[in-house]
């Protein structure tokens, strides 16, 4: 079964039914259990849903019902073997079959079991008739999407946490559904293999990203060192060591092919994305006004770089 948050629990009495909103629920039970008997008739029945007051069901879509141990069938019983999981519904069918008298196929029940030692355990099984089930539900059908039955004794010993009225919807009665856990596994290696697949193919991403982006950085260190040593000489006059120290400022992305001087004039081929070069002009020029610059563009569309179209451009620059 799903696990629910209730919103809301109604307890049945003898002599009426106590609506409580989660917020203020009592500890135990707000009536006196002892007076509690044997279940009452439909008649009787009918007369303690009619006093129901429903403007306290307004809004309320889950709701849980504790009923009287009285008007259920408890037993417990002793087991000298060990009791497997897969057979645990069905045995607690067959004792539930015997102590309500009704078909098996119209049991609503919930069953706990207890190891004792290796070779003994115990089986607490609590069960109605599915007549007694959809009597007692029938007043909050209509205002709530689903609602659950459980005894005033696993109402009495729940646990006192935050979330034991979500642990107390999985002791709902319920008819016996065999093939409920293999859906419930089926769900659950399936919501497995998604999330393995989504962790997957997210590490496959990041790593192969990564290896690119590494990739690429180092080919600019690369490229950009290589063309440093080829063409920055270390001797030459005033005007070329100017040139030569402008070329070492150039952004990571720009490299230089060639590298031509003679007197005051020196011959520079650069290779750059397209959008790079107009600003770089600009601020070479602004910082060197006294140098005459002649631009020709000799190749565009060479490739790429980080994604950019690269273009290929020749310099001549001297002094007036």
């Amino acid at each position: 079964m799903k696990p629910i948050f209730p919103d809301c629990v109604v307890f049945y009495s003898v002599s009426e039914c106590h609506v409580y909103d989660v917020s203020h629920l009592p500890e135990g039970l707000p009536f006196d259990s002892d007076k509690e008997k044997s279940l009452p008739s439909d008649v009787q029945i009918d007369a303690i849903q009619a006093q129901l007051d429903h403007e306290s069901l307004v809004n309320k879509k889950h709701i849980l019902i504790v009923v009287p141990d009285a008007w259920l069938s408890i037993s417990e019983h002793q087991l000298d073997h060990p009791l497997s999981k897969k057979l645990a519904p069905l045995a607690a069918l067959a004792f539930a079959t015997e102590t309500t008298f009704a078909p098996p196929d119209s049991i609503f029940y919930y069953y706990r079991v207890t190891k004792l030692s290796k070779q003994s355990s115990r089986l607490n099984i609590v069960a109605c008739s599915r007549n007694t089930m959809e009597h007692l539900s029938l007043p909050f059908q209509k205002s709530a999407k689903c609602s659950g039955i459980i005894s005033q004794q696993q109402w009495l010993q729940r646990p006192h946490h935050r979330f034991n009225l979500i642990l107390l919807s999985h002791q709902y009665l319920a008819v016996y559904q065999p093939e409920e856990k293999k859906q419930q596994n089926a769900r659950k290696r399936w919501i497995c293999l998604v999330l393995a697949s989504v962790v997957l193919h997210v590490a496959f991403f990041t790593f192969f990203y990564s290896i690119n982006t590494d990739y690429e950085n180092q080919r600019i260190e690369q490229q950009t060192a290589q063309a440093q040593q080829i063409v920055l000489p270390k001797q030459g006059n005033i005007f070329v060591g100017a040139v030569l120290a402008t070329l070492r400022t150039m952004p990571r992305e720009v490299r230089l092919s060639s590298f031509q001087s003679k007197d005051n004039t020196a011959s520079i081929r650069l290779s750059l994305p397209e959008d790079t070069l107009q600003p770089l002009l600009t601020q070479w020029r602004q910082k060197h006004p006294n140098w005459r610059w002649q631009m020709s563009i000799v190749q565009s569309g060479t490739g790429s770089l980080k994604t950019q179209e690269v273009i290929d451009v020749d310099l001549i620059v001297s002094t007036f």
